[in-house]
């Protein structure tokens, strides 16, 4: 449940982006200055994702150095006594280690894998939606002429007016 979770909100979160980004025919998504709504989002969401992007990445790695531990730990077993390693099969066609220990340092390390893989996917699919969301921004970038800094001099232009003010 959990990874199907994992994977699908990244799914949508970019469905639901590509959907905002371009308007439907007739509709009116604009905000205040003009840029459509969701361009506005992603000029500051892009970074929100981009850091849930390496959160889930960093999850992953520390999941998989878990795995990779239990792993190593299964290996130690199995070569300081190689009957723990055996394998039988139960009632209902699985095979599992005889050995409690050995099985259960198996379950471990199979769990963090699995999680590992849950984890990597949902980054990069976190991933992706910032990519869009850069996407997005640099298409409807702000095209205003920007002042010079620690000027006092501030020059503005409207449709119908043109100046230059002095601030103090």
């Amino acid at each position: 449940m959990k990874r199907r979770l994992s994977i699908t909100i990244p799914s949508c979160l970019a469905l639901v982006a590509s959907l905002l980004a371009v308007p439907a025919t007739g509709q009116d998504v604009t905000a205040s200055g003009g840029r459509p709504f969701m361009a506005d989002v992603s000029h500051w969401g892009r970074w929100v994702t981009l850091l849930g992007a390496g959160a889930f990445i960093a999850v992953a790695a520390s999941n998989s150095a878990t795995a990779g531990a239990a792993f190593d730990d299964l290996e130690a077993l199995c070569t300081a006594d190689p009957t723990a390693c055996e394998l039988v099969e139960t009632p209902d066609g699985n095979q599992v280690y005889a050995d409690p220990l050995a099985e259960q340092t198996y379950q471990d390390y199979a769990q963090y894998q699995s999680r590992a893989q849950s984890f990597l996917v949902a980054g990069q699919l976190t991933l992706v939606v910032s990519g869009g969301m850069f996407l997005i921004d640099l298409l409807y970038k702000d095209d205003e002429p920007k002042n010079i800094p620690y000027t006092p001099f501030e020059v503005y232009s409207t449709p119908r007016e043109l100046g230059l003010s002095l601030r103090f």
